[in-house]
This record gives structure tokens, C-alpha cells and sequence, in this order.
């Protein structure tokens, strides 16, 4: 249970005095004569995906006296609940409902102390600011229910092509001879047309359904293994409208080839040959599943992708 209001000063009970002088234009008897009043508010509560609920009821709101209950009551479906006929004191106000958790703490009970009300009025709790927070903090709760896996499922194939830019380069032919009228031996190298290509994988890895809110978000997680054994790992973050995620990766192989489209290789070229570092490329994509609200800290489901087995520069 964590400290909601951490204090209430005498400024508030003024506040309160002023709200009473407004309400007891219509009801002065009834709060004067018996000298109570009301405390009141609002407990907002969400689902699982940060949704606001439509009905907000079925919060449990007691109010305390040194941790002892003096009424018990439970919100509408507007979220109010009210405490009657309360007399001037310092109290305690304790909230909780079943498979909710505060959204703060993710405690299932939030409870705030030192509420100094004077006894007549109406005094609305609402929202606070922490001690050395200057953030407000309203009374909210969330579901603990797990989030459907649904919004984080992947199709199971990962598209790809491969683009590939070439341009003409010289390539090495032959070696001719010859003897010049010196009698020394010539030699001359004879080059033709090639080309020279480099190329891209792009792979394309999409879910199956559009996030629900913008409250959500989606990472992936991108391995590449090549076959000497490099393996690479990138995480990527998706917007909130982004269903399909296109990755790129740039091949360190060069490839040249002669006239008939033959891959120059060291072995049968000695002057103009391609440059191999990777035949073959694997890949793949993981998606987390979020937990549930009580269950923020504990490792999160993993779905995948099939993986991709690509010939590279074939």
C-alpha cells in the first residue's frame, strides 16, 4: 500500500469552508444542524490496453479513523463515491477493487492519510501531488487481465527481395604473346565487358492486426546469422499506426562477372574477381507480448516469425 495524500493543510479545510458556504445556499439546514458534511470524488478505472472504462463503478471506498472502517461505499458507474454525514476529524480513505491494481504502484489497494476535513461542506478528493513530484496523480486504477496476444501475433512468413545495383567494368580475358623484332617476348593483357553488382536484402515483417490505442506499442526484434557464424541482433520500435516493418541490409559481397554473366572468381581470374564474404544469410523476427499489470516485471511471452533462409548473390 503506498501514501496517496500525503498532506492535507489547513488551506484545504479553508477550501472546504468556502465549497460549504456554496452548498449551503440550497442546503443549509441539513448540514449545519447536524453538523456533518460530505467527502467525495471520482476513481477512474482502465482495461488493459489503457482504455477508460465506460462503466467506472464497483471501486471500493472505505473511509478510516486510525485504520478503523467508519463507512464503506463503492463508486457508480461515473466513477463518484461519497461519504455522508461525516463530522469534522482526520481521516484515511482506503480504495481497492478485485483484478485492478493502481496504475502508480501497481499495489491493489491505495490508501490516502491525513485528511482534515471541518465538518460541513462538501470537500472533493480528486487528485494530489506527491511529496517532491510535481506531477498530479489522479485515483486510477487498471486491470490486471493480460493483454490479448492478438495485437503482438506476426504472420509467420518474412517477405524479402533482392536489389541489386550494377554498373560495366573492365574485366581480364587473356594474356597474349608475342616476340618483337628485338627478340624479347611480349606480353599484353586483353580485357572485355563485365559488370560489378552489390546488393540489398530488404525483408518485410508485418503483423496481423492494427494496435487498438495509442497507449500501446510494438518492438521487434531483427536476427541475422550468416554462415560464418556472425550473428546480429537489432531492435526496432514501431509507430503506433505501423503494421508492416521493411528492414534493409547491405551484402559486403562484390560480384563481378565476364560478358556471359560467369562469376569471376581469385581462382580463375587473376587480375579482376569478386569479393564473397557470405553465401547464405538467415533471419528472423521476434515480438513481445506485454503482461499483465501485476505481472509488469516478470519475462514477457515471445512470438516469432518462421526464419528466412536466403542464397545470397546467386
Amino acid at each position: 500500500m503506498k501514501h496517496f495524500l500525503l498532506y492535507i493543510l489547513c488551506t484545504v479545510a479553508c477550501i472546504g469552508l468556502f465549497t460549504s458556504c456554496g452548498d449551503n445556499a440550497t442546503n443549509n439546514s441539513s448540514t449545519q444542524s447536524n453538523g456533518t458534511g460530505e467527502i467525495y470524488g471520482y476513481v477512474q478505472l482502465y482495461d488493459c490496453y489503457g482504455n477508460k472504462e465506460t462503466n467506472q463503478s464497483g471501486v471500493t471506498a472505505q473511509l478510516l479513523v486510525e485504520n478503523n472502517i467508519q463507512q464503506t461505499v463503492a463508486t457508480d458507474a461515473t466513477g463518484l463515491f461519497t461519504f455522508k454525514n461525516v463530522g469534522a476529524g482526520v481521516y484515511g480513505i482506503r480504495f481497492f477493487k478485485k483484478e485492478y491494481v493502481w496504475q502508480n504502484t501497481k499495489d491493489d489497494t491505495l490508501t490516502a492519510d491525513n485528511i482534515q476535513f471541518i465538518g460541513t461542506g462538501r470537500f472533493r478528493i480528486d487528485e494530489y501531488k506527491a511529496q517532491n513530484n510535481s506531477r498530479d496523480n489522479k485515483i486510477a486504477f487498471s486491470s490486471t487481465n493480460a493483454p490479448d496476444s492478438t495485437y503482438w501475433l506476426l504472420n509467420p512468413n518474412v517477405a524479402y527481395e533482392i536489389v541489386k545495383t550494377i554498373d560495366t567494368v573492365s574485366v581480364w580475358i587473356k594474356d597474349t604473346t608475342w616476340n618483337d623484332t628485338s627478340g624479347y617476348t611480349r606480353r599484353r593483357s586483353i580485357y572485355g565487358k563485365g559488370t560489378r553488382e552489390f546488393s540489398i536484402i530488404k525483408y518485410i515483417v508485418e503483423y496481423q492486426t492494427n494496435l487498438q490505442n495509442e497507449n500501446l506499442e510494438r518492438r521487434l526484434k531483427f536476427h541475422y546469422i550468416f554462415d560464418d557464424g556472425t550473428d546480429i541482433v537489432k531492435l526496432e520500435d514501431l509507430s503506433l499506426t505501423q503494421k508492416q516493418y521493411a528492414k534493409q541490409i547491405e551484402t559486403e559481397n562484390m560480384i563481378i562477372r565476364d560478358s556471359l554473366g560467369q562469376v569471376m572468381t581469385k581462382q580463375n581470374n587473376k587480375y579482376t574477381y569478386s569479393d564473397i564474404y557470405h553465401k547464405k544469410i538467415k533471419v528472423w523476427a521476434e515480438s513481445e507480448i506485454p503482461n499483465g499489470a501485476k505481472d509488469i516485471k516478470k519475462p514477457r511471452r515471445i512470438v516469432s516469425t518462421n526464419v528466412l533462409s536466403i542464397d545470397i548473390d546467386k
